[in-house]
């Protein structure tokens, strides 16, 4: 098994993914996020998005009982940004107060202000998936505040797409 969990990673590292921060608002008003990977495009019809986060995240309880939550897409020069939401050592707060931050439009949940873009969602469904759960999100907005590149993580480094 081992040799095959070996190859899956090896595999999956070879996969270029976008860097994303997620941040969650709660039932109690409480905000977590992290950065993630695992975010895509599900439907048109209704818009939904999801995104998957490990059951041992200090955030995923934010996400469990979220009223609403954010994916920042990072630009190319936000690899700090990723590091910190990525580093479980860094409280969430000092997470928060290392970026600038603004509200979402209709649920107030913060985003990363100077991202490429960012979505609003609403929790729409959530289920178990192995090691992670995965929530769908009903977007409720959709912005890009920048023309910067984005944020890709390949082969274990950060890098960037080509015009």
């Amino acid at each position: 098994m081992k040799k095959l969990v070996d190859a899956f990673k090896e595999f999956m590292r070879n996969v270029p993914q976008p860097v994303f921060v997620a941040i969650a608002k709660d039932t109690d008003g409480e905000v977590g996020g992290l950065t993630v990977s695992s975010f895509t495009s599900i439907s048109l019809n209704p818009l939904l998005v999801m995104v998957a986060i490990d059951r041992n995240a200090r955030s995923f309880i934010h996400f469990k009982y979220a009223v609403g939550w954010t994916v920042s897409l990072l630009g190319e020069n936000q690899s700090l940004i990723s590091g910190t939401f990525a580093n479980p050592k860094i409280p969430m707060e000092e997470r928060l107060n290392r970026v600038k931050l603004a509200d979402s439009p209709n649920l107030a949940v913060p985003y990363i202000r100077d991202a490429v873009g960012f979505m609003e969602c609403e929790p729409y469904d959530s289920f178990e998936a192995g090691d992670h759960f995965i929530f769908l999100g009903k977007v409720v907005h959709a912005e890009i505040l920048t023309d910067a590149k984005p944020l890709i993580y390949y082969k274990k480094h950060y890098t960037t797409v080509k015009d």
